[in-house]
Formats: structure tokens, C-alpha cells, sequence
């Protein structure tokens, strides 16, 4: 939960522990979690920031690879949300699709217009 610290040792046991039993664990994490400094854990790999100035992060499932991997010796890697999506049009969902489709659409009708420096949403 991003709302609380992020405590690698408890992180790491708990890893531990569910692969043990089960020989596999799945860690789902968001970019934005903190660690018991207030630091955002993916803060090494910040890559700018928004249009409201929020820091983009980036780095918070390579820090859980770097500290499975190092410190309980397993095998681990990070998967984003999205990159199927962005690898396979075929996994795209209808909603998705179809609001695509009308942005595009919006994007068109305002550039024909002579609208330029929009963003159609």
C-alpha cells in the first residue's frame, strides 16, 4: 500500500516465506511507494517529471528485483502495467479501442480546423 512505509526487511521475509511455500511469489508495487525515509523507493531511476511538476519514477520494480535477487539469492524481473498492451494490439480492451479511436477522431477535426497546441481528451 503506497499510504504505508515501505520496510525492506519485512518486504524480503515475506518474499521469502511465500516462495518457500509456494515456489513462486508475485509482488505487485506502486512506483510511487516510500520507504521508512520518505524517499520514493523508484526515486534512483526518476526520468522528470509531469505537467504538474509530480516526479516520474521508474525504478521502484528493478530496487524489488536488486534486493530479491541480491539478497535472497531467487531469480526475479518486473513486469510494467501496460507493456502488453503496447506489445499486442490484440490485448487491448474494447473501451480502450473505441476511446482511441474518438480521440484520434477529435484530434483530426480540430487540426483540420486550424487548431493547433490542444490536447483532445
Amino acid at each position: 500500500f503506497p499510504e504505508q512505509r515501505f520496510n525492506e526487511e519485512r518486504f524480503l521475509t515475506q518474499v521469502q516465506e511465500i516462495h518457500r511455500r509456494f515456489g513462486y511469489a508475485i509482488v505487485v508495487a506502486a512506483e510511487t511507494i516510500k520507504n521508512e525515509k520518505g524517499q520514493a523507493l523508484g526515486s534512483a531511476e526518476q526520468t522528470g517529471t509531469d505537467a504538474f511538476h509530480h516526479p516520474l519514477l521508474s525504478g521502484t520494480g528493478q530496487a524489488l528485483v536488486n534486493m530479491v535477487t541480491s539478497q535472497l539469492k531467487l531469480r526475479a524481473r518486473f513486469e510494467k502495467p501496460g507493456d502488453l498492451q503496447r506489445m499486442s494490439s490484440q490485448h487491448i480492451s474494447i473501451v480502450d479501442r473505441d476511446e482511441a479511436r474518438l480521440v484520434g477522431q477529435a484530434g483530426i477535426r480540430a487540426l483540420l480546423d486550424g487548431k493547433t497546441d490542444n490536447m483532445v481528451t
